[in-house]
């Protein structure tokens, strides 16, 4: 029986502009060396390590309660079969 190696989520980023009512976005790579295409990967931010409620999208609108927090963008990859 052979073996199917787990997708990843490589270089990923946050881009825009770190103001209130700013959007930032996070991209990453997707990849599976066993070549399966990538399914409903599930993506979600994090205001200093605590999941932000609703933020389960690729890009992210600042608020008010992000000032002076660290932000992270978190990438967990699913792949469409295998």
């Amino acid at each position: 029986m052979v073996g199917n190696s787990v997708p990843t989520a490589t270089a990923v980023t946050i881009g825009g502009t770190p103001a209130v009512g700013q959007t930032l976005t996070g991209t990453y790579t997707y990849g599976d060396v066993d070549g399966d295409a990538e399914g409903t990967s599930t993506v979600r931010w994090l205001r200093n390590g605590v999941a932000i409620g609703g933020a389960t999208a690729t890009s992210y609108v600042l608020v008010v309660a992000d000032l002076g927090a660290t932000l992270t963008f978190e990438v967990t990859p699913v792949a469409a079969a295998g």
